[in-house]
């Protein structure tokens, strides 16, 4: 197999852990990953396409409206898991209302998870600027498309990412290890409760 589809595989993997852990705490109201995530994800977006993101909590405490941002390049990202149009308009709604369009071109929204197939709605941008709900919502797919273009470096580099953010990945070969590495549990035939006494 060659170098570049091991790395391929690896990265895809952990980006598809990843996504079903973000999606299963969701489920349970667990967000803290998310955030946590974001990081993560300005570093993955830097390497995938050139930019110099950097995660704009770090400069402003729960920055409203955008979480990732690239000065020099004006662009802006908002990482959720929430992918309907509600939030897309929302996230419109508070990088107008804070002026974020003065000092960014252009908005992303990356979806942690999988976005909605279509986004129906047009979005209210005020014509200050463009926002195409085809190419400024992605989400993790999306990102995993962009792996073939990629350089054998920068697939190193990702891999070392991956590896540093995710521990548990660097053991495994591919997802299907994952499942083989759940421990079962056994059980007595005895399913009774003990006697109180």
């Amino acid at each position: 197999m060659l170098r570049q589809e091991q790395l391929q595989k690896k990265i895809s993997d952990g980006l598809a852990i990843l996504e079903f852990s973000l999606e299963n705490r969701g489920l349970i109201g667990l967000f803290d990953q998310n955030i946590v995530a974001q990081s993560f994800f300005a570093k993955l977006l830097n390497i995938i396409y050139g930019y110099d993101l950097i995660n704009l909590d770090t400069v402003d405490k729960n920055s409203p409206g955008i979480d990732l941002g690239d000065n020099y390049r004006r662009i802006a990202f908002q990482v959720t898991s929430t992918k309907t149009s509600a939030k897309v308009q929302e996230t419109l709604r508070k990088f107008f209302e804070k002026e974020r369009y003065k000092q960014y071109d252009n908005l992303k929204i990356l979806i942690l998870g999988k976005k909605q197939k279509t986004y129906k709605q047009s979005f209210d941008t005020r014509e200050i600027f463009t926002f195409e709900a085809e190419t400024d919502i992605i989400d993790l797919k999306d990102l995993v498309k962009q792996l073939p273009s990629l350089s054998l470096y920068n697939l190193q580099v990702l891999s070392h990412l991956i590896d540093a953010e995710f521990l548990a990945v660097k053991t495994l070969k591919n997802v299907s290890e994952l499942f083989n590495k759940i421990p079962f549990l056994e059980y007595e035939n005895d399913f009774s409760p003990e006697p109180i006494e």
